[in-house]
């Protein structure tokens, strides 16, 4: 058993493997953090330099929420001069190679499923079918 371990009512937390945003702010060329949307106060006690890296490692917004959260999370970023990189990680293509991918196809019918947009497409193509819940479609070849 640990030697600082003072009891199962004891306020003893062991941080042998954590450290302050002070100590961060000290090595911050040197260190990966994982800040989540909520915690992005953190960076108040961090100071990060202006060119700090910050790599948004999920999918692009696809809701007005998730876009408003953008929005604050860019204003953070913004506001301590840091340079942002997005890099796509979920299972879905981005939006926009989704509608590359339907223009370059051409295809005679599209009928856009799991998508909250499905009018997006007809940006892209003239064959757009918006589907509806309990109607009948006919493919033909």
């Amino acid at each position: 058993m640990d030697s600082d371990y003072k009891g199962k009512d004891s306020q003893f937390i062991d941080l042998h493997n954590a450290w302050t945003a002070e100590q961060i702010s000290k090595r911050e060329n040197k260190v990966i953090c994982a800040i989540g949307f909520f915690s992005f106060a953190a960076l108040i006690d961090m100071k990060p330099k202006p060119g700090a890296i910050y790599i948004h490692s999920a999918s692009e917004p696809y809701n007005e929420e998730q876009e408003f959260d953008q929005v604050r999370i860019n204003n953070w970023i913004e506001h301590f001069g840091m340079t942002q990189f997005q890099s796509h990680c979920s299972a879905h293509a981005r939006g926009q190679d989704l509608l590359n991918v339907v223009k370059k196809i051409n295809a005679k019918m599209l009928f856009p499923v799991h998508t909250e947009h499905a009018k997006v497409y007809n940006k892209v193509s003239e064959n757009n079918i918006i589907i509806q819940e309990g109607m009948k479609y006919s493919i033909k070849g």
